[in-house]
């Protein structure tokens, strides 16, 4: 797995005006930038959510969110137990 790899499969899944919450791993970070917003949070650190500024949010009304990637974790717990 490269980031060539990734970046591949979210170009063809994921909309470029969508945005991406993921880890730091640094794999992702390349891949990220070629959509709307890319936000990550570091569990290595502790870090499990984040807000991210409303000035770095995107989407209308410009207001802070929350980053964080329990979406995606939990999605992959339940399709490892089918």
């Amino acid at each position: 797995m490269n980031g060539e790899n990734v970046k591949a499969i979210l170009a063809r899944h994921v909309e470029t005006d969508a945005t991406l919450m993921m880890g730091s791993y640094p794999l992702y970070r390349q891949p990220g930038q070629a959509f709307a917003a890319h936000h990550t949070v570091d569990h290595g650190a502790g870090e499990y959510a984040c807000t991210v500024a409303a000035s770095e949010a995107s989407g209308e009304g410009e207001t802070a969110t929350r980053a964080h990637i329990n979406t995606a974790e939990g999605f992959f717990s339940q399709l490892k137990r089918v």
